[in-house]
């Protein structure tokens, strides 16, 4: 919900404007991640760290991500920002957005696992959080 909260917030996606990873600019979606996922690092050395692309946004009347939002970029965009810096970590990453049916363009699916399109209902956490377990049980090099 972090990176989603903080594109809905218009963080810039300043990959558009020939953006080079590297940035460490907090004030931009690209040095935010990287500024996280570094002081997660240096503080969890030994912890299992990996990126989620959430499913894809809806907004009123049925706008949904794939198309550029003013100054901010699209979802799409979004999803590639993170691949990149998780690249630049080597952190794995969990694509739900791409990789799962959990896609409130479809109203079936909006109905079946979403509250309002966006949020997920109970049944929704259910297949998202096993999605987590999968993902985890298949990245985890530890034993817990």
């Amino acid at each position: 919900k972090g990176h989603t909260t903080n594109y809905l917030h218009a963080y810039r996606l300043t990959e558009t404007m020939n953006f080079a990873v590297g940035d460490t600019t907090s004030d931009t979606f690209y040095g935010a991640l990287d500024v996280l996922i570094n002081a997660l690092q240096n503080r969890c050395p030994t912890a299992l760290i990996y990126a989620v692309i959430p499913p894809m946004g809806w907004q009123p009347n049925n706008n949904f991500d794939m198309e550029t939002k003013t100054n901010i970029g699209s979802f799409e965009d979004v999803a590639t920002a993170i691949r990149k810096m998780a690249a630049k970590y080597a952190l794995p990453v969990l694509d739900i957005m791409h990789d799962s049916a959990l896609n409130p363009k479809n109203d079936s699916i909006k109905a079946a696992f979403f509250s309002d399109g966006v949020h997920l209902n109970a049944t929704g956490e259910k297949v998202l959080a096993s999605m987590h377990i999968g993902f985890l049980r298949e990245h985890c090099r530890y034993t817990w």
